[in-house]
Formats: structure tokens, C-alpha cells, sequence
């Protein structure tokens, strides 16, 4: 554990960036999978192969895709999981590369860690916040008063940090509460 001013302040920025970039990379494929991006299509699996053995084991399916207007008839490889030749899956077209799932199912997934992300940049910034007022810098600790003067009031929460704690659990909730759906609706279909 850290003790320095330094030390927090480094593993709360590290929260904050790492919630970022976990937003943007998560943020960035939520339009494909509810429709709104890219050419939607269907992926007709033409055959699957397995790899590995034991815990390693995974299954990789090709195919091929054409758009629903036609424009774009694309050989892909690489859609994970385990169907049966001829199997017709809705996919979005992100690039020759990617096809993203369509579907509120996927949405409700990619949404839920863009708020996960969202948490972690919200407990970051609440550590930074903490940071401060426990570990001041050699210029606060010489304006602090005596502990004796200060008793009862070791790092009072302000209400605004309050409602940051909160903004933080309920975004923690809503993550927990969307990946639940997923998790119902990946069973029901």
C-alpha cells in the first residue's frame, strides 16, 4: 500500500484511465449492436471448427456475409461460439473485419460495462477527492490546526461527496442490475 501523496494520487488516476478507456472502448460498438451503424446483414455459417483441448478448447465459426441491401458480400472468419452449418445470424458490419451481434441482448451487455467504466472513473475521481484532504501537502500541513482544536472533525464528508458515493453505488447498481439482464435474456434465447 502506498503511504505517500504520490502513491494514491498515481493508483487513483490509474482508476480514472482505466474506467476512460474502458468507456470508449466499450461506448464505441454500442451503436453497431443496436442497428443504428455499419450495414446490417446476415452471416450464414458455413463451417466451424474446434481448437485445444480441455480449458483451452474453443470453438471459432466461418461464414459468410451479405448485407441486407446486397452491396456487401464478405467472407468472414471468426465468430465464436458453436452453431450448426447453416445457421443465419443477424450481425452489424463495423468493418471487413468486424461483425458486431445485433440486438438489445448485446446492447444490454456492451451498456452495462460502459457502466461499470463509468463507475470506475466515478471511484477514481472520489479517490482523488479522499486523496486531498487526507494527505495534504507540506503547505496545508503547516496551516492545519493543532489535532486537539480539530477534534470531531477528521475528514468530515461534504455533501458533495456524498452524492459522488451515491452517483458511484447507483452506477455500480445499474452496471450489476444490466448485466443481469443480459444474463436473463441470454437464457431466454
Amino acid at each position: 500500500m502506498p503511504r505517500s501523496r504520490a502513491g494514491w494520487l498515481a493508483r487513483a488516476w490509474v482508476v480514472v484511465a482505466a474506467g476512460l478507456i474502458g468507456m470508449l472502448l466499450f461506448g464505441s460498438s454500442v451503436p453497431f449492436e443496436l442497428g443504428w451503424a455499419g450495414k446490417p446483414g446476415k452471416l450464414t455459417i458455413t463451417s466451424c471448427e474446434t481448437t485445444g483441448e480441455g480449458k483451452g478448447r474453443r470453438t471459432q465459426c466461418a461464414g459468410s456475409f451479405a448485407s441486407d441491401d446486397g452491396t456487401v458480400v464478405d467472407e468472414y472468419y471468426g465468430d465464436n461460439g458453436v452453431y450448426p452449418v447453416g445457421k443465419v445470424l443477424r450481425r452489424q458490419r463495423e468493418s471487413s473485419l468486424t461483425l458486431d451481434p445485433v440486438g438489445w441482448g448485446s446492447a444490454a451487455l456492451t451498456l452495462s460495462a460502459v457502466l461499470g467504466s463509468l463507475a470506475g472513473v466515478g471511484v477514481g475521481l472520489q479517490a482523488l477527492s479522499a486523496v486531498s484532504r487526507r494527505h495534504p501537502t507540506d503547505r496545508q500541513r503547516a496551516q492545519r490546526p493543532p489535532l486537539a482544536t480539530r477534534r470531531g472533525t477528521l475528514h468530515p464528508l461534504s455533501p458533495a461527496m456524498r452524492r459522488l458515493e451515491w452517483t458511484a453505488w447507483g452506477l455500480i447498481a445499474a452496471s450489476l442490475a444490466g448485466a443481469l439482464v443480459m444474463l436473463v435474456v441470454g437464457l431466454l434465447l
